[in-house]
Protein backbone atom coordinates (compact mmCIF):
# COMPACT_ATOMS: atom_id res chain seq x y z
CA UNK A 1 0.00 0.00 0.00
CA UNK A 2 1.54 3.29 -0.65
CA UNK A 3 2.07 6.13 1.70
CA UNK A 4 -0.31 8.45 0.51
CA UNK A 5 -3.28 5.77 0.75
CA UNK A 6 -1.88 4.30 4.61
CA UNK A 7 -1.66 8.45 5.40
CA UNK A 8 -5.08 9.04 3.96
CA UNK A 9 -6.92 5.93 5.86
CA UNK A 10 -5.22 6.76 8.93
CA UNK A 11 -6.18 10.34 8.93
CA UNK A 12 -9.95 9.67 8.41
CA UNK A 13 -9.83 6.92 10.90
CA UNK A 14 -8.69 9.28 13.60
CA UNK A 15 -11.63 11.55 12.25
CA UNK A 16 -13.58 8.61 12.91
CA UNK A 17 -15.20 8.95 9.72
CA UNK A 18 -16.92 6.56 7.69
CA UNK A 19 -15.63 6.57 3.79
CA UNK A 20 -18.87 7.86 2.82
CA UNK A 21 -19.27 10.62 5.63
CA UNK A 22 -16.22 11.90 4.31
CA UNK A 23 -17.28 11.47 0.85
CA UNK A 24 -19.83 13.68 1.45
CA UNK A 25 -17.73 16.19 2.98
CA UNK A 26 -14.87 16.42 0.27
CA UNK A 27 -17.90 15.85 -1.96
CA UNK A 28 -16.13 13.14 -4.15
CA UNK A 29 -17.55 9.89 -4.57
CA UNK A 30 -17.27 7.17 -2.00
CA UNK A 31 -15.33 4.66 -4.61
CA UNK A 32 -12.55 7.16 -5.16
CA UNK A 33 -12.59 7.26 -1.45
CA UNK A 34 -11.66 3.04 -1.64
CA UNK A 35 -9.53 3.32 -4.28
CA UNK A 36 -7.16 5.82 -2.26
CA UNK A 37 -7.11 3.77 0.48
CA UNK A 38 -6.49 0.91 -1.23
CA UNK A 39 -3.87 2.21 -3.13
CA UNK A 40 -5.13 1.96 -6.29
CA UNK A 41 -5.47 5.14 -7.59
CA UNK A 42 -4.19 8.85 -6.18
CA UNK A 43 -5.90 12.12 -6.19
CA UNK A 44 -5.23 14.95 -8.46
CA UNK A 45 -3.40 17.64 -7.37
CA UNK A 46 -6.85 19.53 -6.61
CA UNK A 47 -8.47 16.78 -4.97
CA UNK A 48 -4.91 16.19 -3.00
CA UNK A 49 -5.24 20.07 -1.95
CA UNK A 50 -8.63 19.66 -0.93
CA UNK A 51 -7.88 16.68 1.41
CA UNK A 52 -4.63 18.36 2.65
CA UNK A 53 -6.88 21.31 3.87
CA UNK A 54 -9.81 19.32 5.19
CA UNK A 55 -7.63 17.07 7.34
CA UNK A 56 -5.38 20.62 7.88
CA UNK A 57 -2.06 18.72 6.68
CA UNK A 58 0.61 19.72 4.46
CA UNK A 59 0.50 17.86 0.58
CA UNK A 60 3.77 16.90 1.00
CA UNK A 61 3.20 15.01 4.35
CA UNK A 62 0.32 13.32 2.39
CA UNK A 63 2.49 12.27 -0.43
CA UNK A 64 4.68 10.45 2.13
CA UNK A 65 7.35 13.13 2.73
CA UNK A 66 9.29 13.21 6.11
CA UNK A 67 9.25 16.83 6.72
CA UNK A 68 7.97 19.56 9.88
CA UNK A 69 4.28 20.16 9.30
CA UNK A 70 1.56 21.34 11.11
CA UNK A 71 0.64 18.09 11.97
CA UNK A 72 -2.71 17.32 13.78
CA UNK A 73 -2.62 16.44 17.13
CA UNK A 74 -5.34 13.79 18.20
CA UNK A 75 -6.16 13.41 21.87
CA UNK A 76 -6.12 9.93 23.51
CA UNK A 77 -6.62 8.90 27.50
CA UNK A 78 -3.51 7.33 29.73
CA UNK A 79 -6.50 7.01 31.85
CA UNK A 80 -10.49 6.89 31.67
CA UNK A 81 -11.22 9.23 28.89
CA UNK A 82 -12.49 9.96 25.25
CA UNK A 83 -11.10 10.63 21.95
CA UNK A 84 -12.28 14.42 21.08
CA UNK A 85 -13.81 14.49 17.46
CA UNK A 86 -10.72 15.24 15.25
CA UNK A 87 -7.66 16.49 15.95
CA UNK A 88 -7.73 19.53 19.33
CA UNK A 89 -4.89 21.26 18.03
CA UNK A 90 -1.52 20.99 15.41
CA UNK A 91 2.20 20.59 16.26
CA UNK A 92 4.98 21.57 14.17
CA UNK A 93 7.09 17.88 14.48
CA UNK A 94 8.42 15.69 11.87
CA UNK A 95 6.87 12.29 11.60
CA UNK A 96 7.08 9.40 9.65
CA UNK A 97 5.42 7.25 6.99
CA UNK A 98 1.69 6.80 8.94
CA UNK A 99 2.73 7.80 12.21
CA UNK A 100 0.41 10.56 14.11
CA UNK A 101 0.48 12.62 16.96
CA UNK A 102 -1.19 11.75 20.23
CA UNK A 103 -1.33 14.03 23.31
CA UNK A 104 -1.45 12.01 26.35
CA UNK A 105 -4.24 12.85 28.79
CA UNK A 106 -4.13 11.02 32.41
CA UNK A 107 -1.82 9.34 34.23
CA UNK A 108 -2.48 5.41 33.74
CA UNK A 109 0.79 4.57 31.85
CA UNK A 110 3.09 7.35 34.47
CA UNK A 111 6.59 7.31 34.33
CA UNK A 112 6.59 6.06 30.86
CA UNK A 113 4.06 8.01 28.89
CA UNK A 114 3.01 11.55 31.58
CA UNK A 115 0.12 13.86 30.57
CA UNK A 116 0.62 16.06 28.46
CA UNK A 117 3.48 14.43 26.18
CA UNK A 118 3.14 13.77 22.45
CA UNK A 119 3.06 9.62 21.90
CA UNK A 120 3.96 9.14 18.14
CA UNK A 121 2.29 6.44 16.86
CA UNK A 122 2.38 4.20 14.08
CA UNK A 123 -0.62 2.40 12.41
CA UNK A 124 -1.16 -0.91 12.94
CA UNK A 125 -3.32 -3.72 14.26
CA UNK A 126 -0.83 -5.84 15.08
CA UNK A 127 0.45 -6.74 19.19
CA UNK A 128 4.62 -7.54 18.16
CA UNK A 129 4.90 -7.34 22.27
CA UNK A 130 2.99 -7.07 25.52
CA UNK A 131 5.82 -4.16 26.65
CA UNK A 132 4.52 -2.01 23.29
CA UNK A 133 2.21 0.80 24.29
CA UNK A 134 -0.78 0.14 21.84
CA UNK A 135 -3.43 2.92 20.96
CA UNK A 136 -7.23 1.13 21.30
CA UNK A 137 -10.04 2.41 20.32
CA UNK A 138 -13.10 1.12 22.17
CA UNK A 139 -16.99 1.67 20.37
CA UNK A 140 -15.68 4.29 17.79
CA UNK A 141 -14.99 7.23 19.88
CA UNK A 142 -12.64 6.36 23.28
CA UNK A 143 -9.32 5.82 22.73
CA UNK A 144 -6.72 4.73 25.11
CA UNK A 145 -2.95 4.24 25.14
CA UNK A 146 -2.17 0.89 27.04
CA UNK A 147 -0.35 -2.30 27.00
CA UNK A 148 -2.39 -4.99 25.60
CA UNK A 149 -2.09 -8.89 25.35
CA UNK A 150 -4.64 -10.78 23.15
CA UNK A 151 -5.14 -14.51 23.76
CA UNK A 152 -7.85 -17.10 22.20
CA UNK A 153 -10.59 -15.55 24.90
CA UNK A 154 -10.09 -12.07 24.20
CA UNK A 155 -7.84 -9.13 24.70
CA UNK A 156 -6.61 -7.71 28.25
CA UNK A 157 -5.63 -3.89 28.57
CA UNK A 158 -3.21 -3.05 31.47
CA UNK A 159 -1.19 0.40 32.60
CA UNK A 160 1.65 1.07 34.01
CA UNK A 161 0.14 2.91 36.99
CA UNK A 162 -2.34 0.17 38.37
CA UNK A 163 -3.47 2.35 40.99
CA UNK A 164 -5.23 4.67 38.13
CA UNK A 165 -5.97 2.12 35.85
CA UNK A 166 -6.87 -1.66 36.91
CA UNK A 167 -6.29 -4.13 33.99
CA UNK A 168 -9.76 -4.44 32.04
CA UNK A 169 -10.42 -7.77 29.96
CA UNK A 170 -12.59 -7.91 26.70
CA UNK A 171 -13.80 -11.00 25.23
CA UNK A 172 -14.27 -12.23 21.92
CA UNK A 173 -17.31 -11.30 21.52
CA UNK A 174 -17.00 -7.77 23.10
CA UNK A 175 -13.92 -7.01 20.68
CA UNK A 176 -16.39 -7.45 17.57
CA UNK A 177 -19.25 -5.99 19.54
CA UNK A 178 -17.79 -2.80 20.57
CA UNK A 179 -15.65 -2.84 18.38
CA UNK A 180 -12.30 -2.79 20.13
CA UNK A 181 -9.35 -2.38 17.55
CA UNK A 182 -5.59 -1.92 17.51
CA UNK A 183 -4.93 1.29 15.71
CA UNK A 184 -1.13 1.68 16.46
CA UNK A 185 1.95 1.54 18.55
CA UNK A 186 4.22 4.38 20.19
CA UNK A 187 7.24 4.32 18.60
CA UNK A 188 8.32 7.66 20.22
CA UNK A 189 6.82 10.32 22.55
CA UNK A 190 7.94 13.80 23.36
CA UNK A 191 7.76 15.70 26.60
CA UNK A 192 8.19 19.21 27.19
CA UNK A 193 10.51 19.79 30.06
CA UNK A 194 9.51 22.18 32.88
Amino acid sequence: MSTFANRFKTLRALRKLTQDELARELEISKSAISMYENGNREPDFETLELIADFFNVDMNYLLGHDVPAHTPLYEAAAGPGRINDGYTDTISLQLGADEVAVAVKGDSMYPVLCDGDIAIVAATSVVSSEDDIMLVKINGDEATLKYVKKDSGGLYLYAENTDVFKRKFFTAEEVEEFPVTIEGVVVRFVREMK
